[in-house]
């Protein structure tokens, strides 16, 4: 598998009414209530939530995932979830990759919320990828440094976090889920540098932003 606090503004305002003995006479001040309801979060949205352009230095770059091989056709996630957004810096490099998804049916939604329990899926996920990461590389085949976490992000949430160093080579990787109601969001990041922008940091804006819709 290479794979928000709805925020509602209501302004209401009091209605007092008075009413004075014989005759009867009403005196009442009557004021409108505004609402601002937020608009229901859909698979469209994705691309906005998802831009974290501005919460990267400027030597990273947006690329097509389809490019890489790595859409949402290629990884086979299907329709209820978004394209992958991709960013990419080359020197140092890291490769910070990622989607959402919106899941009404409850027994996927149980499936997925157990993987955001599970710290040794996660492990092993972390695990697999950066050993193949360093085989890729020539790098020798260690037992990488391995810690999962539950960040106070959405509902639920669970960040993994790996590293090795072999020959020279620093391989990292890291990935972040979390979930608010309906919206799951998945966050991925390779890199070969510690020099690196934090999945956690992004998360939290990706949560702000999701929490501007409504679901």
């Amino acid at each position: 598998m290479k794979k928000i606090l709805a925020i509602m503004t209501v302004i209401t305002f009091l209605t007092f009414v008075a009413c004075s003995s014989s005759p009867p006479k009403s005196n009442a001040v009557t004021t409108s209530v505004t609402t601002t309801i937020p608009r229901k979060i859909s698979l469209d949205d994705a691309p906005d939530i998802l831009d974290i352009s501005l919460l990267l230095p400027s030597r990273y770059i947006e690329v097509d995932a389809a490019s890489e091989k790595m859409s949402n056709k290629d990884m086979g996630l299907g329709s209820d979830f978004s394209e992958v957004q991709l960013y990419i810096s080359d020197d140092p490099f890291q490769m910070i990759y990622g989607f959402m998804g919106i899941i009404t049916s409850r027994l996927d939604a149980a499936i997925f919320d157990k993987q955001l329990r599970d710290e040794s899926y996660i492990k092993d996920l972390i695990r697999e990828s950066i050993l193949e990461g360093a085989k890729s590389e020539g790098g020798q085949v260690t037992v990488p440094n391995l810690e999962a976490t539950y960040p106070s992000i959405g509902d639920l949430a669970i960040w993994g976090v790996g590293d090795l160093e072999s020959y020279g080579y620093y391989f990292g990787f890291s990935a972040l889920f979390f979930r608010v109601n309906k919206v799951y969001v998945f966050l991925y990041s390779l890199s070969m540098t510690k020099d690196e922008v934090s999945l956690k940091l992004i998360a939290e804006e990706i949560e702000k932003r999701i929490g501007q819709f409504s679901q």
